[in-house]
C-alpha cells in the first residue's frame, strides 16, 4: 500500500479515506475473532488488489500480511513474538506492560493510517504534541475538510476527527480505543459525510423509525462524587436536557433528566458518566434509549472532554461534543451541539439496529 499511496497524491477525499479505514476495520476484526493480533499495522503490510485502473481506494480489495510480530492466544497457549523491530507507528500505550499486547494497538495503527491517508504526513510524537496537533497536519485535516464534498458544517466534522485521533494517540490522557469502538466511530464520521435517508432528518423522526424496531433497554445505576468542574459539566448537561424538553413539546421525558456523575475506575483514564433514559412517546407507542453523558479533564485540569453515546449490541456508540476550558461558560455552546449530535446518536443507533433487524430476518 506504500507505493500505491503516490497513485493518489493528495487527492483522497475524507469519505473514501473513511470507507477505507471501515473495510481495513472490517478485516482486523475477523483477525480479531480467530484470537490474532496484528500488532504491526501498517501500509506497507496491506495488499491492494485493483479490479479497474483508475478504481477508488474506497471500493479496493485489501488483504493484511506480515504477522511476524503478532499476538496469538489459544486455549491451550498464548504466543508472543519477540522480534520487536521497527514499527511504522506505535501507539503510547504499546509501551505499558498491561496494554503490550493489546487489540488497541491494532485500533491506534488504523486510525493511523487514517491520518496518513488524509495528510499524507506518518504520524509521529514531538515532545508533547500529539501527531494530528502538529500545526502542518493540522492544516492539511482543514485543507482536507474544506474540500469534502457534498458537507457544510466543517466544524462538527473537525471535532469528530480530532477526538478520533485524541483517543488513538493520547493515551493516557485518553482512553485508547478498542476496535469495536473505533468501528462504531468511523460509521459515525462517515454517516456525517454521506447523505442519508432525507425522511430521517430530525430527532423525531429517527425515533419513529425506532419504534417499528422495538427494543427494550435497560436502566443503569448512578453515583455522585465529583469535583468543580466536573460538577459544572453535570450542571452543563442538566440544562441541555431541560431545554430540549422544552423545546420538543411534551414528546420527550427523561427518566432522570439531570446529572449525577459515576466515575469509571476500570479505565485508565479517570472519565466520569451518567446514564439517563430518553423515551420518545407517540400516540400509545413509545420507544426508549440509554444516553449517557461522559465527562473527563485532562491532566492540567485545564480542559474538560464533553461526549453522549449509547450501547448498542454490547458496543458503545460514542459522539463527540467538544472540548471547552473549565474555566469558559459552556453552556450555550453546548446546547447548539447538543441537538445535533443527539440526531446524529440516534440514526447510528437506528443504522445499528436496523442492521441487525435485517440479520435476524435472513436467518428465519
Amino acid at each position: 500500500m506504500d507505493q500505491n499511496r503516490e497513485k493518489y497524491g493528495h487527492n483522497i477525499e475524507v469519505s473514501r479515506a473513511i470507507k477505507f479505514v471501515q473495510n481495513l476495520i472490517g478485516i482486523v476484526k475477523q483477525v480479531h475473532s480467530r484470537g490474532i493480533l496484528h500488532q504491526n499495522i501498517e501500509p506497507e503490510n496491506i495488499v491492494i488488489k485493483y479490479e479497474l485502473r483508475n478504481q477508488p481506494i474506497d471500493t479496493v480489495n485489501l488483504t493484511l500480511l506480515n504477522f511476524t510480530k503478532a499476538f496469538i492466544k489459544s486455549n491451550e497457549l498464548t504466543r508472543i513474538n519477540h522480534d520487536e523491530g521497527n514499527h511504522w507507528y506505535q501507539p503510547p500505550q504499546a509501551y505499558i506492560q498491561s496494554f503490550k499486547n493489546s487489540a488497541t494497538n491494532d485500533a491506534s495503527a488504523i486510525a493511523a493510517i487514517l491520518l496518513w491517508l488524509l495528510t499524507d504526513k506518518i504520524p509521529q510524537h514531538h515532545e508533547n504534541i500529539l501527531p494530528h496537533r502538529l500545526p502542518e497536519v493540522l492544516d492539511r485535516i482543514d485543507e482536507k475538510i474544506l474540500n469534502a464534498i457534498d458537507f457544510t458544517n466543517g466544524n462538527q466534522l473537525k471535532t469528530y476527527l480530532i477526538d478520533t485521533f485524541n483517543r488513538a494517540f493520547g493515551f493516557p490522557n485518553y482512553e485508547p480505543w478498542t476496535i469495536e469502538e473505533l468501528d462504531c466511530r468511523i460509521e459515525s464520521i462517515l454517516e456525517l459525510l454521506v447523505s442519508s435517508d432525507s425522511k430521517r432528518n430530525t430527532i423525531e423522526d429517527i425515533f419513529q423509525d425506532l419504534l417499528d424496531l422495538t427494543t427494550s433497554p435497560k436502566l443503569m445505576s448512578t453515583a455522585s462524587d465529583h469535583p468543580p468542574a466536573i460538577q459544572k459539566a453535570a450542571d452543563a448537561f442538566a440544562r441541555v436536557k431541560q431545554k430540549f424538553l422544552k423545546s420538543n413539546e411534551d414528546r420527550y421525558v427523561w427518566h432522570d433528566g439531570y446529572c449525577t456523575w459515576l466515575i469509571n475506575k476500570q479505565n485508565s483514564v479517570d472519565e466520569y458518566r451518567h446514564d439517563d433514559i430518553l423515551t420518545y412517546y407517540r400516540r400509545n407507542q413509545n420507544y426508549s434509549i440509554i444516553t449517557i453523558c461522559f465527562a473527563s479533564i485532562n491532566d492540567e485540569g485545564r480542559v474538560i472532554t464533553l461526549s453522549i453515546g449509547s450501547t448498542v449490541q454490547g458496543k458503545m456508540i460514542r459522539i463527540p461534543l467538544g472540548q471547552y476550558s473549565v474555566a469558559q461558560d459552556y453552556v450555550k455552546e453546548l446546547q447548539e451541539t447538543f441537538n445535533m449530535e443527539l440526531r446524529n446518536l440516534l440514526l447510528s443507533i437506528y443504522n445499528k439496529q436496523k442492521s441487525c433487524a435485517a440479520v435476524i430476518a435472513r436467518s428465519q
